[in-house]
């Protein structure tokens, strides 16, 4: 289909007067400047794309390039106060419901509105969309005369007079339901029921943590699922004994003393000096001390850059801890290493 084309099914949706004439003109005038929006974008920078004959008014013309054209936002916002005064009258509430849109603003849309045309656009809403001119005006909402019943994994709606099938209830598949866990797994029972399976208690494995589980059908994923949902995007958990913190796999068996979760740095004066012991050990010292006069030796006899520090220092490898780092005893030691290449940022070993 050409833009010609386009322009001969004008008469079926518009009216002839002078703002079509307008109209013709800008959408001619977008046409002749660039083809696509890529073009466009080049020449004017920020652009939007419209749609000659609206989108609302003929659905089967979206996706026909003859039918769109790319304008600046004020053109854009133009463009459509005209279609208001050169639509068909049917077509007009849809048109004055487009230029309200342009009073939404997110961050593709970067439309700044005067005090003037926001008036305008609140001006022809009134006039247009109330009363008979109304979209819903004399419809009764498709909702009004049912009723929503469960089953506890799904919700569906039924009309008030029609019988509640077996196995059903009042309510959605939420509301009514309380949610109980075995640490597993998440099931959905009646709250005023007294039948709770063995080993689950009140409660949810994700309470408390972001879930695409909310809202959604408990019972249409799998245990498996559920525990995939435990898991963060890097695929490993975070378990703590109250001293470190060690990311554990799904592939990986849980050390003795550890438990889900983090310390997340607050530690108490007796549980630091035991995180901070045992980074000592790593290093190959039994107290700190000792590891403080070795460290001053290399730094300032031997001249050593911070990776020969860490070259030096970093011995034991069998332990799987994320503890404090050599910079970090560097710090605290008041030390300078001579100036070189970085070492690690931190000490994962």
């Amino acid at each position: 289909m050409t833009s010609q084309d386009i322009y001969n099914l004008f008469d079926s949706y518009f009216v002839q007067n002078k703002y079509t004439t307008i109209y013709l003109s800008l959408c001619k005038k977008a046409k002749e400047r660039a083809l696509s929006k890529s073009d466009a974008k080049k020449i004017l920078g920020y652009v939007e794309s419209h749609h000659i004959i609206p989108f609302s008014i003929d659905k089967s013309l979206d996706k026909i390039k003859a039918n769109k054209v790319h304008l600046t936002a004020r053109e854009h916002f133009f463009a459509h106060k005209l279609l208001i005064k050169i639509v068909k009258e049917e077509y007009k509430s849809k048109m004055v419901s487009a230029v309200m849109k342009f009073c939404q603003t997110n961050n593709l849309q970067k439309r700044n509105l005067r005090s003037i045309d926001y008036h305008y656009i609140k001006v022809i809403a009134s006039e247009n969309l109330s009363g008979k001119n109304n979209p819903m005006y004399g419809r009764e909402g498709s909702i009004k005369n049912k009723i929503a019943i469960t089953n506890g994994n799904e919700t569906k709606f039924i009309n008030k007079d029609e019988n509640i099938p077996a196995g059903w209830y009042l309510g959605t598949h939420l509301k009514g339901f309380k949610t109980y866990t075995n640490g597993e797994k998440n099931i959905l029972i009646l709250s005023d029921s007294d039948e709770i399976p063995d080993g689950f208690r009140s409660g949810s494995i994700l309470k408390g943590k972001p879930s695409s589980l909310k809202g959604r059908k408990i019972g249409s994923y799998s245990e498996d699922r559920i525990n995939k949902q435990k898991m963060s995007i890097q695929g490993f958990r975070f378990y703590t004994n109250g001293i470190v913190d060690i990311k554990i796999t799904d592939k990986q068996s849980i050390p003795d003393g550890f438990k889900p979760g983090r310390t997340h740095g607050i530690l108490s004066e007796d549980a630091k000096k035991k995180y901070e012991m045992l980074s000592i050990q790593c290093f190959g010292f039994n107290d700190e001390e000792t590891f403080r006069i070795a460290l001053e030796h290399s730094v300032n006899i031997d001249k050593l850059t911070a990776v020969q520090l860490n070259r030096k220092y970093i011995k034991n490898k069998d332990i799987n801890r994320n503890i404090p780092s050599l910079g970090f005893w560097i710090n605290k030691f008041n030390l300078v290493p001579i100036k070189g290449k970085p070492g690690p940022k931190s000490q994962k070993i």
